[in-house]
């Protein structure tokens, strides 16, 4: 990709797209959904600007929450070289923060049931002062106090994770140092996945391409070996989004995000980061330039004076501008002659081009008159366009697409993509859960599950079991196992209180993870250290009770069958260990008495009998 002359490419496309730049789009049919109800897979995700509670791109979110379950506001900005911090962005230093009505903002997706994970630029990073943030993560103090700062604004926001876009490394920095902000990179991005999973947040790292392993590319090559910087291997099992900015393949007269080279990332990035992490990236604007030969602006003939001065520039606009007809807003209309554009859709590239003259009539500074033709061209990607890159995420089973931007989203999208959507929505997996109502006190409970999805088994899924105790609100992990071929999985644990079982069944692409629970009750366990099984009569006999768990008073009897009724014949409290002790001395000579220790239960823990017989000599 080409590196960028002025700004961030972000801010750019926001701040051209408001010139009001547009054209006419043309719809692409849309792929035939199943079943109207049937919900879909929610594969979109997306940056925008949030603004306040009623932008685009907090509608959008809100409107599309069945296919948005997550987006990343451009709300922060990293700074300060001395002691990183990261601070709110503004679109200018005069400018509010694009965070300054967040709050109304995050309650509108919260209700929606949109996570947020805001985004946080290097903004300290510009083409003339390049390396800064390199240098930040090249110095473990620094690099510390940067986590730091991160977490704590996640933490005090209660945000559902973080988006990394430190763009810098790729666009500002010389290749020359990329051997060594690379390691950085790594190390920088493990310590924050480190600090935001301890807390159960997200963590997504947002990058340029990488094409190839190689790590020989030469400065500004496009189709070499890519942005090797940011070591997709190196950050894999780190991170929980991966979101590639799959555009910006031309920047001036052509394709925007051509669909070979963006399938070509794809195929790279899912060789060395687990598919259902990634989100390919897919541009929501266009750009209207020159047409240029020998990298010259065509213009034929000599241009009058009142030509306006952005003649040749390049205009950048947004899908959703892309609804009427070419503007003449950047023209001064009434001394050109526009030919009427020609537009065709490029099945190869998945995008739409159009081709134009302008005609400037005028004089020149000597008063002649005079008129030179200036042939325009364009590109811009729409509902259709991300449509077909949306359909990379069955093809390569991605996690989905990220828009750039949602302010800019054409709204014709959204019933195309819920539409597709619903062709790959999973299937859900069923698990059922079995563990005995009842568990003696140290014994091992075996916790039964199988998982089904559609009526067939799952095999070969990761089951993992999770306790908590009774009164608890705390899962704890106790261990894991695959399904067999049959769905059915046998995990264990060993019983030191009544418990509440989880089993989680791992998803795939094709169906959701399961999950099901059962609960056991502890029963006491009884331990009998009899004196003598047999005895003369009128002798006495020792029973020696221990229960566990240990509970001080719990009620201890001694019954002995009478007929077929138990009769109580003796009670005692357990004391502080759980123990207690009868004393007794059966009469009837030649008799057999059947006893038993009855411990009742107490709060959580239930009663249990332990039996025994004494013969009398």
């Amino acid at each position: 990709m080409r590196r960028r002359s002025t700004g961030t490419r972000r801010l750019a496309t926001l701040l051209a797209s408001a010139l009001g730049v547009g054209l006419l789009g043309l719809a692409v049919p849309a792929t035939t959904a199943t079943a109207a109800d049937a919900p879909p897979r929610p594969i979109v995700t997306g940056w925008g600007y949030f603004g306040s509670a009623t932008s685009a791109s907090t509608r959008a979110a809100v409107a599309n929450a069945d296919l948005m379950p997550e987006v990343s506001p451009f709300w922060y900005v990293a700074q300060d070289l001395v002691s990183p911090t990261v601070n709110e962005a503004r679109p200018c230093p005069a400018c509010s923060p694009y965070a300054a009505n967040k709050a109304a903002v995050l309650t509108a997706l919260r209700d929606a049931g949109v996570k947020v994970l805001p985004s946080i630029t290097d903004g300290m990073t510009t083409k003339t002062t390049p390396l800064q943030m390199a240098q930040v993560l090249d110095d473990p103090t620094r690099r510390a106090a940067l986590v730091s700062s991160i977490v704590a604004l996640v933490q005090a926001n209660d945000y559902d994770g973080i988006d990394l876009d430190f763009e810098g490394f790729a666009f500002y920095d010389a290749v020359t140092t990329w051997d060594t902000t690379r390691p950085d990179w790594v190390t920088f991005i493990g310590q924050l996945s480190a600090a935001l999973h301890a807390r159960g947040k997200l963590l997504s790292v947002t990058t340029p391409p990488i094409y190839t392993d190689n790590r020989t590319q030469t400065s500004g090559t496009k189709w070499n070996d890519g942005y090797w910087v940011y070591d997709w291997a190196g950050i894999a099992d780190k991170v929980d989004r991966l979101r590639i900015m799959a555009y910006d393949y031309s920047v001036s007269g052509g394709p925007i995000a051509p669909l070979p080279w963006v399938e070509r990332i794809v195929q790279h990035a899912v060789s060395v980061v687990p598919s259902g992490k990634v989100q390919i990236g897919v541009p929501a604007y266009g750009r209207n330039a020159t047409v240029k030969v020998n990298g010259v602006s065509k213009v034929v003939g000599t241009c009058p004076t009142n030509t306006p001065a952005n003649y040749r520039d390049t205009l950048s606009f947004t899908a959703a501008a892309a609804g009427t007809a070419i503007p003449s807003a950047d023209y001064i209309s009434d001394t050109i002659n526009r030919s009427a554009a020609v537009r065709t859709w490029s099945e190869t590239n998945a995008e739409w081009q159009f081709t134009y003259q302008v005609r400037y009539k005028g004089t020149t500074s000597g008063g002649a008159a005079t008129s030179c033709l200036v042939y325009r061209t364009g590109w811009y990607d729409n509902a259709a366009s991300a449509l077909a890159r949306a359909k990379l995420v069955e093809k390569y089973r991605l996690r989905g697409i990220a828009q750039w931007n949602l302010d800019g989203a054409a709204p014709a999208q959204w019933s195309s993509l819920r539409d597709y959507a619903r062709t790959l929505a999973p299937s859900a997996t069923k698990v059922g859960v079995y563990v005995p109502s009842t568990t003696t006190y140290g014994t091992t409970a075996t916790v039964a599950a199988r998982a089904t999805s559609d009526g067939v088994a799952v095999q070969g899924a990761r089951a993992v079991l999770y306790a908590r105790t009774a009164g608890t609100s705390t899962w704890s992990l106790v261990t894991s196992a695959t399904t067999g071929s049959d769905g059915r999985v046998a995990l264990q644990h060993k019983v030191t209180a009544s418990t509440q079982y989880k089993v989680n069944v791992a998803g795939a692409w094709d169906r959701n993870t399961g999950t099901a629970s059962d609960s056991t009750s502890v029963r006491t366990a009884i331990t009998l250290d009899l004196s003598a099984l047999g005895v003369q009569s009128g002798k006495t006999v020792t029973a020696n009770v221990a229960l566990k768990p240990w509970i001080k008073g719990q009620t201890v009897k001694r019954q002995v069958l009478v007929g077929s009724t138990w009769t109580t014949v003796a009670t005692a409290a357990a004391d502080r260990y759980g123990k207690a002790t009868f004393r007794w001395a059966p009469t009837t000579k030649g008799k057999t008495y059947q006893y038993r220790i009855y411990a009742v239960g107490s709060g959580s823990v239930r009663g249990a009998y332990a039996y025994f017989a004494i013969k009398v000599g």
